[in-house]
């Protein structure tokens, strides 16, 4: 019983650890690729924007992806604590009954 609240515990504190993960473009990055994507002569609008547009999505998707990593990873820790705490109070009550039967 013992074992499996320190598991509990263990699992809960490592699950709460920060990791880095990439950033998504500032504000002053976005209103600078913007500046450079009108920036340019008319007949290059439709490329620059095109072009914004997939610098922008490039940028978040290596974001939005280390995120996700992170966080399933998280929930992995938490997922085993919980059944650590579940299986330690499954255990105390079994204990208590048979303690309480004779």
């Amino acid at each position: 019983m013992l074992l499996g609240l320190a598991t509990t515990v263990g699992f809960a504190v490592w699950s709460m650890l920060i990791r880095s993960v990439s950033l998504p473009p500032t504000a002053e990055e976005a209103a600078k690729m913007v500046r450079d994507a009108i920036d340019r002569p008319s007949g290059e609008y439709d490329r620059r924007f095109t072009g914004l547009l997939a610098d922008s999505t490039d940028k978040w998707v290596v974001v939005l992806r280390e995120v996700h990593e992170a966080v399933s990873v998280k929930a992995g820790r938490l997922a085993i604590a919980q059944y650590a705490l579940l299986a330690s109070v499954a255990i105390a009550l079994l204990l208590t009954i048979a303690v309480l039967q004779h």
